[in-house]
């Protein structure tokens, strides 16, 4: 019972590390209030036993060690064969992933599961909650995110009207947790058949459309309405229609007063070239990659190619995949291949050893992963820049795993 709390806490740590960026505290650089939280997280659950069954998993043999590689291999690459020198290795990086997975794997019961499952609904829903009380009042909800995280004014500040990241840096970063609690209440009412958690899923919509960015808005519906047909749940017309009309009279109402020019609803159904430039962007990426595939091409070549031939200076490529490519070369590539095929092989065995009941919760996980992997396409974050709910997601599927392991185990000792 003692371990089943530690292993609570641990996961809760994790959360509120990912959630809440706590730097008022003035810790000295390059340490942060995070970092104390996952060296908690991991003491709290550390025994020598545990950890060396941890190091002889398949958990850290394959799906670890490739990530491991992948970041040696990126250092080496990005000092060694670049022209620009100075590429520090992620430590903290390697060390919070490691973390992740090493709690996660702790995991082996469908209550401690289930409580957990719980805990990250929590943590979303307070999130979102913040973000909607920046939307609305503006102060002192926006001044009390830039300090707890030392933000500085600028391009982060985001007030009244403006699109939602919560308590995250950017609308960027926030654009991957936001996708996961709508997916997961929506799993959790096929589960519990419980109105509260449709509410939710409502709730969780509006600000996923008001966090302004148009992919995670796109794979959050597709999601939904796979689950829809997987769940096999009944949705009633008339219930549609009645949440998309509360849904627009909201948004009517709103309008006039509250959202600003940059809002995530004028954003997400704005037209401009935003579009158009990523894909150029991709493309000279992809180029500079087939250039120089064993180092992925230098930024210098990208910029001075996307300018030659498009006529701009780009930033990054939007495309953390490409991105994959062009920090690593080839060889770094085919470690992101041997993650996921690991991570799919994972998948298949759960869906194979789970009844109907234990599936529609693994569904809220693996459709929110798969939402993220398609943020992914556009955006720069994801599983191999360590975007940490990616990780979290990850270590929610290897819970699932060692809870069926360990209940087949126990089924055969009685039998």
């Amino acid at each position: 019972m003692v371990r089943s709390n530690f292993i609570s806490i641990s996961v809760f740590l994790i959360l509120i590390a990912e959630t809440i960026p706590l730097k008022i505290f003035g810790l000295p650089s390059p340490f942060e209030f995070s970092q104390i939280f996952y060296l908690i997280s991991f003491f709290l659950l550390y025994n020598k036993n545990s950890f060396l069954s941890f190091l002889s998993s398949s958990i850290f043999r394959k799906l670890y060690s490739s990530y491991f590689l992948f970041l040696i291999l990126q250092y080496i690459i990005g000092n060694y064969f670049k022209e620009e020198p100075g590429f520090n290795f992620p430590f903290f990086n390697a060390a919070s992933s490691f973390i992740i997975l090493y709690v996660f794997y702790q995991i082996h019961s469908w209550n401690q599961l289930i409580r957990c499952n719980n805990l990250l609904i929590l943590v979303l829903l307070f999130a979102n909650l913040f973000g909607i009380l920046i939307f609305i009042f503006g102060e002192p909800f926006a001044s009390i995110r830039m300090t707890l995280a030392a933000y500085t004014e600028g391009w982060v500040f985001y007030g009244k009207g403006d699109p939602i990241a919560a308590l995250s840096p950017t609308v960027f970063i926030y654009a991957y947790p936001v996708i996961i609690l709508p997916i997961l209440s929506l799993t959790s009412y096929s589960i519990t058949r419980n109105y509260r958690y449709l509410i939710l899923m409502f709730f969780s919509l509006i600000i996923v459309t008001l966090n302004s960015e148009r992919i995670s808005f796109g794979a959050t519906f597709l999601m939904l309405l796979i689950l829809i047909y997987k769940l096999k749940i009944r949705v009633k017309l008339s219930t549609f229609f009645l949440g998309s009309l509360i849904f627009l009279v909201l948004f009517n109402f709103f309008s006039q007063d509250i959202l600003s020019e940059s809002s995530g609803y004028n954003r997400s159904f704005s037209s401009n070239n935003d579009i158009e430039n990523r894909f150029f962007k991709m493309g000279t990426a992809i180029y500079t990659v087939f250039k120089s595939p064993l180092t992925g091409g230098t930024n210098k070549e990208y910029i001075n190619t996307t300018i030659r031939e498009f006529g701009f200076k780009p930033s990054s490529a939007h495309n953390t995949y490409i991105n994959i490519a062009r920090n690593s070369g080839v060889f770094g590539f085919i470690l992101f291949l041997i993650f996921l095929r690991f991570l799919y092989r994972i998948i298949i065995w759960i869906q194979k050893q789970s009844n109907f009941a234990e599936k529609r919760f693994f569904y809220g996980y693996i459709y929110s992963f798969f939402a993220i992997l398609m943020v992914g396409f556009f955006h720069n974050g994801g599983v191999f820049t360590r975007e940490p709910w990616t990780w979290i997601l990850i270590g929610f599927l290897v819970s699932f795993t060692n809870f069926k392991k360990f209940s087949t185990f126990k089924k055969s000792q009685y039998n």
